[in-house]
């Protein structure tokens, strides 16, 4: 799908800091370790946001309670913002993997750990998959569509797309879509069943935000295409669909691949920082800073791959 999408701004927030250089330095990030549900006796190390970096959200009357998928997000999207009056023709679209998973884990912890009656009655509404996009629309007043998406690496396709439609509807004047992933025990302990872990998967947090118009000749930095459904179950699968991306682009794919990916990785494999969606904005913001056209593939860990074609920022002449 040919998109012609303009990044007028973007929004950073990672483990390293909330910046485009931060997300340069990926190998300095802290890692923590997290304690296993399962084998409490081997912590998972994983990459996390200071929360305290955040401190200014939380301290929100609607944000008090909120989950730190919700700071990351409102941050984010903040930094899109900035000088930015009229918001009200301004959509949103959020895209998460799991969601804010971290009021329910607590709930049911608390019930067979100590009681039903002494478990914590937040479950509802902070565990509603909206409820981040409530809380980012509410606080930095945008007036525009709001919608929320769930899915892996290529739900960020399918939000870049909608976002395109959005603006070719008159629906809106700019589009926001975000990327957000908060870790926590239960899911973590999904890639250890699922192996990820043992393939070199570092479960990262965090957000990533791009403030979107139609292109104009005057563009600098702009998404050209997305191009998704390239689907797979094997590894045989796997590999037909990779060669039908290199025969859409007429190349082949870059190696190692931007994005870690389960279906490439091994034992073998340095660890890598990973947030599914999150990764994939990520990385669309680094690719757009570059100069020239760049291609981004984005292979899926649910069985879909798919790339993106954009335009970077144009080099410098002197």
């Amino acid at each position: 799908m040919n998109l012609s999408l303009d990044l007028s701004a973007y929004g950073v927030v990672s483990p390293g800091g909330h910046t485009l250089a931060a997300l340069e330095q990926k190998s300095s990030w802290p890692t923590h370790p997290l304690p296993r549900l399962i084998q409490k006796k081997q912590p998972t190390a994983v990459h996390q946001v200071d929360l305290p970096s955040l401190s200014h959200w939380q301290k929100q009357p609607r944000l008090r309670r909120a989950t730190p998928l919700t700071y990351f997000l409102v941050e984010a999207v903040a930094q899109c913002l900035k000088g930015i009056e009229n918001r009200e023709r301004l959509g949103l679209i959020v895209v998460h993997f799991t969601g804010t998973i971290t009021y329910s884990r607590r709930f049911y912890q608390e019930i067979v750990e100590q009681s039903p009656r002494m478990a914590s009655p937040m479950m509802f509404p902070e565990t509603v998959f909206n409820s981040p996009a409530s809380h980012v629309v509410t606080q930095h007043k945008i007036g525009g569509p709001v919608y929320s998406l769930l899915g892996d690496e290529t739900a960020w396709l399918s939000a870049l797309e909608t976002a395109a439609l959005w603006l070719q509807l008159d629906k809106a004047d700019g589009v926001i879509v975000a990327a957000g992933y908060e870790i926590d025990a239960m899911s973590v302990e999904a890639y250890h069943a699922a192996s990820w872990i043992r393939k070199g998967m570092i479960p990262t947090e965090g957000a990533a935000a791009l403030l979107l118009r139609k292109s104009t000749p005057l563009s600098s930095r702009m998404i050209l295409e997305a191009n998704q459904g390239f689907l797979y179950r094997t590894k045989n699968d796997f590999s037909i669909a990779n060669r039908e991306i290199e025969q859409q682009i007429g190349k082949q794919l870059p190696q190692p691949l931007p994005l870690w990916n389960p279906w490439t990785s091994s034992r073998t494999s340095p660890p890598t920082p990973h947030g599914f969606a999150l990764s994939a904005g990520w990385e669309t913001i680094r690719s757009l800073h570059r100069s020239g056209e760049q291609l981004l593939p984005i292979l899926g860990a649910n069985h879909q791959g798919g790339f993106l074609r954009l335009q970077g920022e144009p080099p410098c002449i002197f």
